[in-house]
């Protein structure tokens, strides 16, 4: 048996967590990961270049997550791991009695994987917050696949919500009440239960597709070096190791599932594993799929509660604000004068601003339109799902409601141009966010733009250069060369200056638009 050790470190899937950058170029409050974990650099002290070695950078750094105080050496021209930190507010919606939080993301989604934040502060004002009913805002901080509440504000007041519930419940028609309470049951029993139950069936197959990447990696460390027996570790719980050896590692026994475990040898598995991870993405796809379908509902059903509630609009976005009119009478603002009349407005000369506005209030008509569609299809459901005799009339109306809105809003489309990227509908398709294709256009422009400037700036240096080289070679050519330019910017001056003179001997003046 070899006494040659091997070092099988696991290999993560998906897009990289960290990127390179150089140790000297790290500064105090940025980031860098330190034993595997993503730190926060708090001191950053270089010792000087030795006789037989490079300036060494020594970092101390704070554990984002932890606040474990951690330190490194490493030498100034090497490259550090850098962890991407994200830092996203969402909006608290609710928190469950097992400590996890319910939180409202911009698409209209709800986010669910989330606990109370250890900090004992943190977790006593969100609670706080919460139970008075104010709108209670909270940082996440993410990086190399952890997630964690950070931070806490609260934005505005008013009534708590049990009160605006209580308050509205008591002025509404049977009717309402019996939608309202059905569409709290499908949010609370139905939909939030299904989106907890495939957001552990995605987390199991996170692990299973990690596990088959570290494994496909270790056999291919064995094949590499040629290992046929090894040492291991055997982790027995609580963290108590026990040696193991393993005297024959040509053959491995793998899960095909359903409890059962076949014999492979390793190329076997090294065949039998791409097949699987192909598999388990197919999976993955499809369990991503049905949890943008079950977020999309359960927005859907806020929006509905909201409508049967009466409660206002809470995107700002939606509403405009009032347009004066030429010569419209302010008098009662106190604008002008207590008799006096403005006007508010710009003159262009093309008419291309009022073309936007136009087009803008086109595409909000049908926004809202479509909002209302939404609310209408869930009325007519609520409707169906619980239909009597006694509520043909009320269901009747729904759908004159319906046809209604939506002859409406063919209307409004033919007035709109909207072209959508094929690559924005793809990820919608696949229940992905379409902000992904705007982030990928401004990365590429900013690599394109990256690169350009690089070209440039070699193209300067290269010119500059040329230029030393030809004064220390031609000075007299190079002196001749400078005189030419220089009378021939004296000419195009000269002429540029005739050309601005009328026949009068005024001066021509450029208008200003």
């Amino acid at each position: 048996m070899s006494d040659e050790e091997h070092h099988f470190e696991p290999s993560d899937a998906g897009a990289s967590k960290t990127y390179p950058q150089q140790a000297g170029n790290i500064r105090k409050g940025g980031h860098i990961v330190i034993k595997g974990r993503p730190c926060k650099v708090v001191e950053v002290s270089t010792s000087k270049t030795g006789k037989h070695g490079h300036a060494k950078c020594h970092f101390v750094a704070i554990d984002i997550f932890t606040a474990k105080k951690l330190e490194d050496i490493v030498p100034s021209s090497h490259n550090c791991d850098v962890p991407h930190v994200n830092r996203i507010d969402y909006q608290l919606i609710d928190i469950s009695e097992d400590g996890f939080v319910s939180l409202l993301t911009d698409s209209g989604g709800t986010k669910d994987d989330l606990k109370l934040p250890t900090d004992d502060s943190l977790s006593a004002l969100m609670k706080s917050g919460f139970e008075e009913g104010k709108d209670v805002v909270v940082s996440v901080m993410s990086s190399m696949g952890e997630e964690q509440i950070c931070a806490v504000k609260e934005v505005g007041g008013g009534k708590s919500c049990p009160d605006i519930y209580h308050h509205h419940l008591a002025i509404m028609d049977e009717g309402r009440q019996k939608d309202l309470q059905l569409l709290e049951e499908i949010i609370d029993k139905g939909l939030k239960q299904k989106l907890l139950q495939t957001i552990a069936s995605r987390d199991k197959i996170f692990e299973e597709q990690k596990e088959l990447s570290d494994l496909r990696k270790n056999i291919e460390t064995l094949e590499k070096n040629g290992v046929n027996s090894l040492k291991t570790m055997v982790n027995l719980g609580s963290e108590v190791y026990m040696q193991a050896e393993v005297p024959d590692t040509r053959h491995i026994f793998m899960d095909v599932g359903l409890g059962f475990y076949v014999e492979f040898t390793r190329q076997e598995a090294l065949d039998y594993i791409p097949k699987r991870e192909e598999l388990v993405k197919k999976q993955l796809e499809e369990v991503t799929k049905v949890i943008a379908q079950i977020k999309g509902r359960i927005k859907l059903a806020h929006h509905q509660i909201q409508q049967i509630l009466n409660l206002p609009d809470e995107n700002p976005s939606s509403h405009r604000q009032p347009v004066m009119e030429p010569g419209q009478n302010t008098s009662a603002a106190g604008i002008g004068g207590s008799n006096g009349t403005t006007t508010m407005g710009y003159q262009t000369n093309d008419g291309t601003a009022t073309a936007s506005e136009d087009s803008k209030e086109n595409l909000n008509q049908v926004i809202n339109s479509i909002q209302k569609t939404l609310g209408l299809l869930h009325q007519l459901h609520l409707t169906v799902s619980s239909f009597t005799p006694a509520s043909q009339l009320h269901l009747l109306q729904r759908l004159n409601s319906l046809v209604s809105e939506l002859n409406s809003m063919t209307k409004l489309s033919e007035k709109c141009n909207i072209q959508v990227p094929m690559e924005v509908l793809s990820l919608i398709d696949d229940g992905k966010n379409p902000d992904e294709f705007t982030r990928d256009v401004i990365n590429s422009c900013v690599a394109r733009n990256q690169v350009t400037k690089g070209k440039t700036d070699a193209f300067k240096d290269l010119r500059k250069h040329i230029l030393e080289e030809l004064e220390e070679t031609f000075p007299d050519e190079v002196d001749k060369y400078r005189e030419i330019r220089a009378a021939s910017a004296a000419e195009a001056k000269r002429v540029a200056q005739s050309q601005s003179v009328l026949p009068n001997g005024d001066a021509k003046v450029k208008s200003e638009l």
